[in-house]
């Protein structure tokens, strides 16, 4: 076969297109990618809201029925919980947000500044507070420290995590809407879903 004719043979021969998540480098985005991006974004961040959220409602009703049951709650499940908030999911979900989607809500809406800045002080304040419920919880587990205070700590993190998420979520969503394009949106995805950039 000469060249000739092997050029004709392939000529007509197309390979079908790769399917790839998006990243930041890849500016390429199909019209459906650019409508379904923001919205699988915010659905991944939302659900890691939702996740914690779901938890620390678990572990109150289980302190609950533990009191109403007149036992104590295991000490096991306790430490589990409290490994459970310092997760890599969670404990990256507030790095992710500061790094990527408040840096890019920054550089597109400057006035966004100072709303930006109180919910990445309020990080700082989560990791505080859940250092401060596992201090209990480990104090619990030594013997050193009642229930009451353990549902105290709870308490208290669960309004601030209820709070902090109602904050974001009614600021940052339909900021991020508003002024991200789609190379910030590609980029946060990427941030967010583990796909590599």
């Amino acid at each position: 076969m000469t060249s000739t004719e092997a050029n004709k043979r392939t000529e007509g021969t197309q390979r079908p297109p790769v399917h790839r998540r998006p990243n930041s480098a890849d500016l390429s985005l199909t019209p459906l990618d650019r409508e379904a991006l923001p919205a699988q974004t915010v659905g991944i961040i939302r659900g890691e809201h939702r996740s914690r959220a779901a938890v620390l409602h678990a572990w109150l009703q289980v302190l609950k029925s533990t009191r109403t049951e007149s036992s104590a709650p295991a000490p096991a499940l306790l430490a589990a919980m409290v490994d459970y908030l310092r997760t890599p999911t969670l404990a990256l979900h507030h790095t992710r947000e500061d790094d990527v989607l408040f840096r890019l809500l920054r550089e597109r809406a400057p006035d966004l500044g100072p709303a930006l800045d109180w919910l990445s002080r309020e990080h700082q304040r989560d990791k505080c507070l859940t250092g401060a419920l596992a201090d209990t919880v480990e104090r619990y587990c030594g013997g050193q420290t009642n229930q009451d205070e353990i549902e105290w700590a709870l308490e208290t993190y669960s309004r601030f995590i209820e709070a902090h998420t109602a904050r974001e979520e009614e600021l940052v969503f339909p900021a991020a809407n508003r002024h991200l394009n789609d190379a910030d949106w590609a980029e946060v995805y990427a941030a967010f879903s583990g796909a590599d950039t």
